[in-house]
């Protein structure tokens, strides 16, 4: 009677063990599409990728761009929650403008700027755009989103 109670519990935790292994590594993944523009330069033209995750880690914005990137073999700078560089348009400013990334997902801009924090779902479109501001207080300061991209690259 000992030996079966024993047994018993070993059994119990065996299976509880095993549940709560197979409910932290539950795969879930995003097919998405991932476009980035420079001004006239199509870098990436909604390119369609599959991003994997679990739910714990479920795929965000700056895993699938990564992703696509990596994919069609597009150098890129991140600092682990944003994208800073896309080939050669780079994170800088001039003096004047403020030159770098920003993205929509759907075409709404994330309420979350970063994005590692912005979680994707199946048949998300996500956009990145090369954009420039002007710096408060620049003389000659002027907005110009997507118009300069081309020179800043240079």
């Amino acid at each position: 009677m000992r030996t079966f109670k024993i047994l018993t519990l070993v059994l119990a935790i065996m299976m509880l063990g095993t549940a709560i292994m197979s409910c932290g590594s539950e795969k879930v993944s995003a097919t998405v599409k991932v476009s980035a523009t420079a001004g006239e330069d199509i870098v990436l033209n909604e390119v369609e990728i599959t991003v994997e995750g679990t739910a714990e880690n479920p795929p965000s914005v700056l895993q699938a761009v990564k992703e696509a990137l990596i994919q069609y073999e597009i150098s890129y700078v991140d600092d682990e929650k944003s994208i800073l560089d896309i080939g050669d348009y780079k994170e800088t400013s001039d003096g004047t403008n403020e030159y770098f990334w920003e993205y929509t997902v759907n075409d709404v801009a994330p309420k979350q700027g970063r994005a590692v924090d912005n979680l994707i779902s199946d048949r998300d479109v996500i956009k990145f755009v090369y954009t420039s501001v002007p710096i408060e207080g620049a003389e000659d300061s002027e907005s110009t989103e997507d118009t300069t991209a081309e020179s800043v690259a240079e």
